[in-house]
């Protein structure tokens, strides 16, 4: 496994953190630090650079960061002409994945990485969207994940409600099929995207190199769309 990796791109320290974590599934960096046996600062490096590829993600408890695997699935982003061996390879990549481990309640992704992270993510639960805030340009900045994301969206009839401020109405230019839009007062968005979907909250601030935040509650879901739908009532098409 850890030759497909290689093949994939990662350094040996990226391998050597991303394999301790998918066998231990959550860990504060001295715990990887320990179990991988590579020097401290070699591993928040590897780390960051794993969080960036979107195939790590951490969860904040206080000050402390426990950082853990995302689905090996999201290997596949990343691969281009290793795909069928890495296809054949990935069901012990999940067979180590699925140790039982209770999801956290509250992760943290950046960058176009951590966006498809969380637009799989949307697939993979399959229940409505709700979204308000910035516009975000997903379109633009995603262009042929963009793509497919609507073709899986479509598929599992997945409705999509947005609410965007007036300003944002020519941006959106007819919009996409099962989505509902409406629009609010001038001055209503700011830098930060908000969506709900199952039971989850995605908080989105828009910069350079996207900073998401995911919440998993049903009661935290519940809160924010009762919310959307007192927006949802305010806004006009």
């Amino acid at each position: 496994m850890e030759e497909i990796l290689r093949r994939l791109g990662l350094t040996r320290n990226e391998i050597k953190v991303y394999m301790t974590l998918l066998k231990i599934k959550s860990g504060l960096a001295g715990e990887v630090t320990k179990l991988s046996g590579i020097h401290r600062r070699s591993v928040y490096d590897a780390i960051e650079r794993l969080v960036q590829k979107g195939l790590i993600s951490y969860a904040l408890e206080g000050k402390r960061k426990y950082f853990q695997i995302e689905k090996p699935e999201r290997l596949m982003d990343i691969m281009s002409n290793w795909q069928e061996e890495l296809k054949e390879k990935l069901p012990k990549f999940l067979t180590l994945y699925e140790g039982g481990l209770e999801k956290q309640q509250a992760l943290m992704y950046r960058g176009t990485n951590g966006l498809k992270s969380v637009m799989d993510d949307q697939i993979d639960v399959g229940k409505d969207i709700y979204i308000y805030g910035a516009y975000g340009d997903l379109d633009k900045r995603l262009k042929y994940f963009f793509a497919q994301f609507e073709k899986r969206r479509l598929k599992k009839k997945i409705h999509v409600k947005l609410v965007f401020d007036e300003n944002n109405r020519s941006r959106w230019a007819g919009g996409l099929p099962l989505v509902d839009a409406k629009f609010i007062s001038s001055g209503f968005s700011g830098p930060v995207t908000t969506e709900i979907y199952g039971n989850r909250v995605i908080i989105i601030h828009w910069t350079d190199n996207p900073i998401i935040f995911m919440i998993r509650s049903p009661e935290v879901a519940a809160s924010y769309k009762k919310y959307f739908d007192l927006i949802w009532k305010i806004a006009k098409r």
